[in-house]
């Protein structure tokens, strides 16, 4: 009835399970729910006041027709406060604290290491890497990286996703926009 393919090559496919995996893992050694063990660990220790697992009242609509703070991603929607991959809400603001803790702290500075086995593609712990850029990809478009070297970090925001899901020219402009940050002087 169902086959797995196995590719004559190994290649990266991306997958959020493994962090539902690490969420689930958290709450079993914390006792606690994930959106507790995260308040407590980083947004109230860093001051992240306005970061929070939706759905929220005030955010920007990502999906036309959807209301506005809802969860997109329907794992997380269905999981809520104990999604390890997605259902997040934060700020430009928030973000930005959270990459100083990152650029600066002494937790991130190994985070640059490559584990993946493949030649074409590095990765950290849940983290691309591209030279001494570090960064992660959201579903509507979002994204953040940093380079611990120069001290630098990029947070974009979007709803890429509100009139029409095209995933695959967005995913080509975002990787161009990315690319010009890493390049820049």
């Amino acid at each position: 009835m169902f086959h797995l393919n196995r590719r004559s090559r190994p290649a990266f496919l991306y997958s959020d399970v493994h962090f539902l995996l690490l969420g689930f893992l958290l709450e079993k050694i914390f006792e606690q729910d994930l959106d507790q063990i995260i308040e407590e660990q980083v947004l109230n220790p860093w001051g992240m006041k306005e970061t929070m697992f939706g759905p929220v009242e005030i955010a920007v609509p990502t999906v036309r027709g959807v209301a506005a703070g809802s969860i997109h991603d329907p794992k997380a929607r269905l999981l809520g406060k104990h999604a390890g991959s997605a259902g997040l809400f934060s700020t430009v603001k928030d973000l930005q604290i959270f990459l100083e803790h990152y650029l600066k702290d002494d937790f991130a500075e190994n985070l640059s290491r490559n584990y993946s086995p493949l030649e074409d593609k590095e990765r950290s712990l849940a983290w691309n890497l591209e030279g001494d850029w570090l960064d992660h990809t959201g579903y509507t478009g979002t994204f953040i990286m940093w380079n611990r070297k120069k001290q630098e970090a990029a947070i974009f925001l979007s709803n890429r996703t509100y009139e029409k899901d095209e995933r695959a020219q967005w995913i080509i402009d975002r990787n161009q926009v990315m690319e010009m940050i890493r390049q820049e002087e």
